[in-house]
Protein backbone atom coordinates (compact mmCIF):
# COMPACT_ATOMS: atom_id res chain seq x y z
CA UNK A 1 0.00 0.00 0.00
CA UNK A 2 1.43 3.36 -1.06
CA UNK A 3 -1.38 5.93 -0.66
CA UNK A 4 -4.68 6.71 1.09
CA UNK A 5 -6.68 9.22 -0.92
CA UNK A 6 -10.36 9.94 -1.73
CA UNK A 7 -11.63 7.04 0.38
CA UNK A 8 -14.49 8.98 2.05
CA UNK A 9 -12.81 8.37 5.38
CA UNK A 10 -14.55 9.58 8.54
CA UNK A 11 -12.99 10.10 11.95
CA UNK A 12 -9.33 9.47 12.59
CA UNK A 13 -7.00 6.87 11.11
CA UNK A 14 -5.50 4.26 13.48
CA UNK A 15 -1.93 4.26 14.74
CA UNK A 16 -1.48 0.74 13.34
CA UNK A 17 -1.20 2.15 9.81
CA UNK A 18 2.33 3.11 10.80
CA UNK A 19 3.23 -0.57 10.25
CA UNK A 20 3.01 -0.15 6.45
CA UNK A 21 6.70 0.25 5.59
CA UNK A 22 6.17 1.17 1.93
CA UNK A 23 3.52 3.83 2.48
CA UNK A 24 4.63 7.00 0.66
CA UNK A 25 1.40 8.98 0.47
CA UNK A 26 -0.91 9.02 3.48
CA UNK A 27 -4.04 10.58 4.86
CA UNK A 28 -4.71 11.87 8.39
CA UNK A 29 -1.63 11.42 10.55
CA UNK A 30 -1.98 10.23 14.12
CA UNK A 31 0.89 11.04 16.45
CA UNK A 32 2.38 7.55 16.11
CA UNK A 33 2.89 8.03 12.38
CA UNK A 34 5.88 10.32 12.83
CA UNK A 35 8.16 7.32 12.22
CA UNK A 36 7.01 7.08 8.59
CA UNK A 37 9.18 8.59 5.83
CA UNK A 38 6.60 9.87 3.30
CA UNK A 39 7.22 12.63 0.80
CA UNK A 40 3.50 13.25 0.16
CA UNK A 41 0.87 13.43 2.89
CA UNK A 42 -2.51 13.70 1.17
CA UNK A 43 -5.91 13.63 2.82
CA UNK A 44 -7.88 15.21 0.01
CA UNK A 45 -11.70 15.36 0.12
CA UNK A 46 -12.49 13.09 3.03
CA UNK A 47 -14.47 13.92 6.16
CA UNK A 48 -11.63 13.88 8.66
CA UNK A 49 -12.04 16.03 11.77
CA UNK A 50 -9.88 17.15 14.66
CA UNK A 51 -6.76 19.26 14.51
CA UNK A 52 -3.41 18.87 12.79
CA UNK A 53 -1.10 17.08 15.24
CA UNK A 54 2.16 18.92 15.82
CA UNK A 55 3.99 15.59 15.43
CA UNK A 56 3.63 15.93 11.65
CA UNK A 57 6.53 18.36 11.87
CA UNK A 58 8.79 15.42 12.74
CA UNK A 59 8.27 13.89 9.27
CA UNK A 60 11.28 15.75 7.89
CA UNK A 61 11.00 14.11 4.46
CA UNK A 62 7.64 15.77 3.81
CA UNK A 63 7.39 17.90 0.66
CA UNK A 64 3.63 17.93 -0.03
CA UNK A 65 0.99 18.33 2.69
CA UNK A 66 -2.51 18.30 1.19
CA UNK A 67 -5.42 18.44 3.64
CA UNK A 68 -7.99 20.10 1.39
CA UNK A 69 -11.77 19.75 1.86
CA UNK A 70 -12.12 18.10 5.24
CA UNK A 71 -13.49 19.08 8.66
CA UNK A 72 -10.18 19.93 10.29
CA UNK A 73 -10.22 22.74 12.82
CA UNK A 74 -8.23 24.71 15.36
CA UNK A 75 -5.09 26.80 14.90
CA UNK A 76 -2.25 25.75 12.62
CA UNK A 77 0.62 24.22 14.62
CA UNK A 78 3.69 26.50 14.66
CA UNK A 79 5.75 23.32 14.48
CA UNK A 80 4.89 23.03 10.77
CA UNK A 81 7.50 25.71 10.23
CA UNK A 82 10.12 23.00 10.80
CA UNK A 83 9.18 21.30 7.52
CA UNK A 84 11.75 23.20 5.49
CA UNK A 85 11.51 20.75 2.57
CA UNK A 86 7.81 21.54 2.15
CA UNK A 87 6.92 22.83 -1.32
CA UNK A 88 3.13 22.45 -1.16
CA UNK A 89 0.79 23.24 1.72
CA UNK A 90 -2.89 22.97 0.74
CA UNK A 91 -5.30 23.61 3.63
CA UNK A 92 -8.33 25.02 1.81
CA UNK A 93 -11.89 24.02 2.67
CA UNK A 94 -11.42 23.39 6.39
CA UNK A 95 -12.38 25.11 9.64
CA UNK A 96 -8.97 26.36 10.70
CA UNK A 97 -8.83 29.45 12.91
CA UNK A 98 -6.15 31.73 14.30
CA UNK A 99 -3.33 33.41 12.39
CA UNK A 100 -0.58 32.10 10.16
CA UNK A 101 2.27 31.15 12.52
CA UNK A 102 5.40 33.28 12.31
CA UNK A 103 7.42 30.07 12.00
CA UNK A 104 6.04 29.66 8.46
CA UNK A 105 8.68 32.20 7.46
CA UNK A 106 11.08 29.23 7.47
CA UNK A 107 9.24 27.54 4.58
CA UNK A 108 11.57 29.04 1.99
CA UNK A 109 10.91 26.26 -0.57
CA UNK A 110 7.15 26.88 -0.65
CA UNK A 111 5.78 26.81 -4.21
CA UNK A 112 2.05 26.21 -3.64
CA UNK A 113 0.21 27.67 -0.61
CA UNK A 114 -3.59 27.52 -0.29
CA UNK A 115 -5.81 28.45 2.65
CA UNK A 116 -9.00 29.43 0.79
CA UNK A 117 -12.31 28.90 2.54
CA UNK A 118 -10.91 28.78 6.07
CA UNK A 119 -11.42 31.11 9.04
CA UNK A 120 -7.76 32.01 9.32
CA UNK A 121 -7.47 35.65 10.38
CA UNK A 122 -4.90 38.36 11.00
CA UNK A 123 -2.85 40.34 8.51
CA UNK A 124 -1.32 38.71 5.46
CA UNK A 125 2.24 38.23 6.72
CA UNK A 126 5.20 39.91 5.05
CA UNK A 127 7.21 36.68 5.04
CA UNK A 128 5.16 35.34 2.12
CA UNK A 129 7.01 37.86 0.00
CA UNK A 130 10.22 35.99 0.86
CA UNK A 131 8.96 32.70 -0.59
CA UNK A 132 10.87 33.23 -3.81
CA UNK A 133 9.88 29.81 -5.21
CA UNK A 134 6.16 30.54 -4.89
CA UNK A 135 4.09 29.64 -7.96
CA UNK A 136 0.53 29.65 -6.61
CA UNK A 137 -1.00 31.57 -3.69
CA UNK A 138 -4.69 31.19 -2.79
CA UNK A 139 -6.11 33.27 0.08
CA UNK A 140 -9.74 33.54 -1.04
CA UNK A 141 -12.64 33.70 1.39
CA UNK A 142 -10.74 33.85 4.68
CA UNK A 143 -11.02 36.28 7.59
CA UNK A 144 -7.68 37.88 6.83
CA UNK A 145 -6.88 41.58 6.69
CA UNK A 146 -5.09 43.63 4.10
CA UNK A 147 -3.16 45.18 2.71
CA UNK A 148 -1.42 42.57 0.61
CA UNK A 149 2.34 42.96 1.21
CA UNK A 150 3.91 44.70 -1.77
CA UNK A 151 6.71 42.13 -1.92
CA UNK A 152 4.21 39.48 -3.04
CA UNK A 153 3.73 41.45 -6.28
CA UNK A 154 7.45 41.07 -7.01
CA UNK A 155 7.68 37.27 -6.84
CA UNK A 156 9.15 36.29 -10.20
CA UNK A 157 7.79 32.73 -10.29
CA UNK A 158 4.23 33.55 -9.28
CA UNK A 159 1.74 32.37 -11.93
CA UNK A 160 -1.51 32.28 -9.92
CA UNK A 161 -2.39 34.89 -7.29
CA UNK A 162 -5.90 34.60 -5.86
CA UNK A 163 -6.98 36.76 -2.91
CA UNK A 164 -10.48 37.85 -1.96
CA UNK A 165 -12.66 39.31 0.78
CA UNK A 166 -10.03 41.18 2.76
CA UNK A 167 -10.82 43.39 5.71
CA UNK A 168 -8.98 46.60 6.51
CA UNK A 169 -8.23 49.94 4.82
CA UNK A 170 -8.39 50.80 1.14
CA UNK A 171 -5.18 50.35 -0.83
CA UNK A 172 -3.97 51.69 -4.21
CA UNK A 173 -3.67 49.44 -7.25
CA UNK A 174 -0.66 47.14 -6.74
CA UNK A 175 2.68 47.94 -8.33
CA UNK A 176 3.53 44.70 -10.11
CA UNK A 177 7.19 44.10 -10.91
CA UNK A 178 8.96 41.07 -12.36
CA UNK A 179 5.77 38.98 -12.58
CA UNK A 180 5.81 38.44 -16.33
CA UNK A 181 4.86 34.75 -15.96
CA UNK A 182 1.59 35.42 -14.10
CA UNK A 183 -1.42 33.93 -15.91
CA UNK A 184 -4.18 34.26 -13.29
CA UNK A 185 -4.77 37.29 -11.08
CA UNK A 186 -7.78 37.49 -8.79
CA UNK A 187 -7.98 40.39 -6.35
CA UNK A 188 -11.71 40.28 -5.66
CA UNK A 189 -13.18 42.47 -2.92
CA UNK A 190 -9.73 43.54 -1.73
CA UNK A 191 -10.52 47.23 -1.11
CA UNK A 192 -8.42 48.38 -4.06
CA UNK A 193 -8.97 51.99 -5.17
CA UNK A 194 -7.73 54.10 -8.04
CA UNK A 195 -7.33 53.44 -11.73
CA UNK A 196 -6.03 50.47 -13.69
CA UNK A 197 -2.43 51.32 -14.67
CA UNK A 198 -1.86 52.35 -18.27
CA UNK A 199 1.09 49.91 -18.47
CA UNK A 200 -0.67 46.87 -17.04
CA UNK A 201 0.01 45.01 -20.27
CA UNK A 202 3.73 45.52 -19.75
CA UNK A 203 3.61 44.55 -16.08
CA UNK A 204 1.56 41.36 -16.52
CA UNK A 205 1.70 40.48 -20.24
CA UNK A 206 0.73 36.79 -19.97
CA UNK A 207 -2.53 37.20 -18.10
CA UNK A 208 -5.34 34.88 -19.19
CA UNK A 209 -7.69 35.50 -16.28
CA UNK A 210 -8.17 38.84 -14.46
CA UNK A 211 -10.73 39.36 -11.70
CA UNK A 212 -10.85 42.77 -10.01
CA UNK A 213 -14.53 42.65 -9.03
CA UNK A 214 -16.03 44.37 -5.99
CA UNK A 215 -13.33 46.96 -5.51
CA UNK A 216 -13.31 50.78 -5.75
CA UNK A 217 -11.65 51.13 -9.15
CA UNK A 218 -12.17 54.30 -11.18
CA UNK A 219 -11.18 55.56 -14.62
CA UNK A 220 -11.39 53.80 -17.98
CA UNK A 221 -10.37 50.31 -19.08
CA UNK A 222 -8.61 51.01 -22.39
CA UNK A 223 -5.23 49.79 -21.11
CA UNK A 224 -6.56 46.23 -20.81
CA UNK A 225 -6.31 45.95 -24.58
CA UNK A 226 -2.56 45.62 -24.11
CA UNK A 227 -2.99 42.18 -22.50
CA UNK A 228 -3.01 40.01 -25.66
CA UNK A 229 -4.16 36.64 -24.24
CA UNK A 230 -6.89 37.82 -21.89
CA UNK A 231 -9.83 35.39 -22.03
CA UNK A 232 -11.58 35.94 -18.70
CA UNK A 233 -12.19 39.45 -17.37
CA UNK A 234 -14.33 40.29 -14.34
CA UNK A 235 -14.73 43.94 -13.31
CA UNK A 236 -18.22 43.90 -11.84
CA UNK A 237 -19.15 46.29 -9.02
CA UNK A 238 -16.55 49.01 -9.36
CA UNK A 239 -16.80 52.70 -10.28
CA UNK A 240 -15.27 52.48 -13.75
CA UNK A 241 -16.19 55.10 -16.34
CA UNK A 242 -15.71 55.99 -19.99
CA UNK A 243 -16.86 54.15 -23.08
CA UNK A 244 -16.57 50.40 -23.39
CA UNK A 245 -13.91 49.81 -26.07
CA UNK A 246 -14.94 48.08 -29.29
CA UNK A 247 -12.42 45.29 -28.76
CA UNK A 248 -14.42 44.34 -25.65
CA UNK A 249 -17.89 44.70 -27.15
CA UNK A 250 -16.88 42.49 -30.07
CA UNK A 251 -15.31 39.84 -27.87
CA UNK A 252 -16.21 36.17 -27.76
CA UNK A 253 -14.40 35.81 -24.45
CA UNK A 254 -15.94 35.68 -20.98
CA UNK A 255 -16.05 39.29 -19.81
CA UNK A 256 -18.22 40.80 -17.04
CA UNK A 257 -18.34 44.60 -16.77
CA UNK A 258 -21.64 44.83 -14.91
CA UNK A 259 -22.47 47.44 -12.26
CA UNK A 260 -20.10 50.22 -13.25
CA UNK A 261 -20.60 53.76 -14.59
CA UNK A 262 -19.76 53.43 -18.26
CA UNK A 263 -21.04 56.06 -20.70
CA UNK A 264 -21.51 56.32 -24.44
CA UNK A 265 -23.96 54.84 -26.94
CA UNK A 266 -25.51 51.50 -26.22
CA UNK A 267 -24.38 48.65 -28.41
CA UNK A 268 -26.46 46.13 -30.31
CA UNK A 269 -26.95 42.70 -28.86
CA UNK A 270 -24.91 39.85 -30.25
CA UNK A 271 -25.81 36.29 -29.46
CA UNK A 272 -22.25 35.13 -30.06
CA UNK A 273 -20.82 37.37 -27.34
CA UNK A 274 -20.01 36.39 -23.74
CA UNK A 275 -19.96 39.98 -22.49
CA UNK A 276 -22.14 40.91 -19.52
CA UNK A 277 -22.74 44.65 -19.22
CA UNK A 278 -25.97 44.53 -17.26
CA UNK A 279 -26.20 47.80 -15.33
CA UNK A 280 -22.87 48.95 -16.71
CA UNK A 281 -24.37 52.37 -17.39
CA UNK A 282 -25.22 54.92 -14.68
CA UNK A 283 -28.84 54.81 -13.56
CA UNK A 284 -29.40 58.53 -14.06
CA UNK A 285 -28.77 58.39 -17.80
CA UNK A 286 -31.12 57.12 -20.49
CA UNK A 287 -29.09 54.12 -21.56
CA UNK A 288 -30.34 50.77 -22.72
CA UNK A 289 -28.94 47.81 -20.77
CA UNK A 290 -27.75 44.73 -22.51
CA UNK A 291 -26.94 41.29 -21.22
CA UNK A 292 -24.93 39.29 -23.74
CA UNK A 293 -24.45 35.60 -23.19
Amino acid sequence: MRQLRRLNLIGELPDEFANFPYLQEIGSVPKAWKTLPPVNLAMLANNIGGSIPKEIAEIVTLQHLVLTDNQLEGPLPPELGKLTSLTQLALSGNNFTGVLPATFANLKNMADFRIAGTSISGKIPDFIGNWTQLIELDIRGTSMEGPIPSTIFHLKNLTKLRVSDLKGPETPFPDFQDVSVMSQLELRNCLIRGSIPSNIGEMIPRLIRLDLSFNRLTGDIHSLQEIPNLKYLYLTNNQLTGQIPLWITNTKQNFDLSYNNFTGPSLPSCQESHLNKMSSYPSDEDRSLFLFH
